[in-house]
């Protein structure tokens, strides 16, 4: 789905098999029935920018804005009063909560989220790695995970539990830079 306002009538550009993108009245009963069919919903006063492209089933909440050239994938949900900025890029099955900010040519592509004994671990397909509230690259994690963890009171078992979820995130990391 692309979207474009013009001259006050809103277009939005839907993709039909055998057609290509074709163009639809926003506000028409047969954009309504094609949105529906297609399981994309956009929530009240959503913005969506020129030329961004939505895929099936994703979900816009209220007051949601998506940026210009953005790339949202099937099944994506975007929560509401989120931003994402112009040429973003969101991954299929993708979640952006609701107040979330994507910045400008951002790219979302693969997380992994693990609850440890002390603290949650988000690994960013960037090379980042979140630990409780210190986000810090995987090398500064591999050289420096000993010293954080005594400086937090971790337990000699709790140090290597999170140096082994450190190493995944590293062998996630491979994977994504081998592509």
């Amino acid at each position: 789905m692309k979207l474009l306002n013009q001259n006050k009538m809103k277009t939005i550009y839907l993709w039909v098999s055998n057609e290509g993108w074709k163009p639809f009245d926003y506000d028409a009963e047969e954009t309504k029935l094609a949105l529906k069919e297609r399981g994309i919903q956009i929530g009240y006063s959503a913005k969506i920018g020129n030329s961004a492209e939505i895929g099936d089933s994703a979900k816009i909440g209220y007051y949601a804005k998506i940026g210009n050239s953005a790339k949202i994938g099937n099944y994506a949900e975007i929560g509401y009063y989120a931003k994402i900025g112009n040429s973003a890029k969101i991954g299929y099955y993708a979640e952006i909560g609701d107040s979330a900010e994507i910045g400008d040519s951002a790219e979302i592509h693969k997380t992994l989220f693990i609850t440890g004994t002390r603290a949650t671990v988000l690994w960013y397909s960037t090379g980042e790695i979140n630990i409780g509230c210190h986000k810090k690259t995987i090398t500064w994690w591999k050289k420096n995970y000993k010293a954080i963890g005594k400086k937090e009171n971790y337990s000699e078992e709790e140090i290597e539990e999170y140096y082994q979820y450190i190493l995944i995130c590293e062998k996630m990391q491979k994977l994504i830079n081998s592509k």
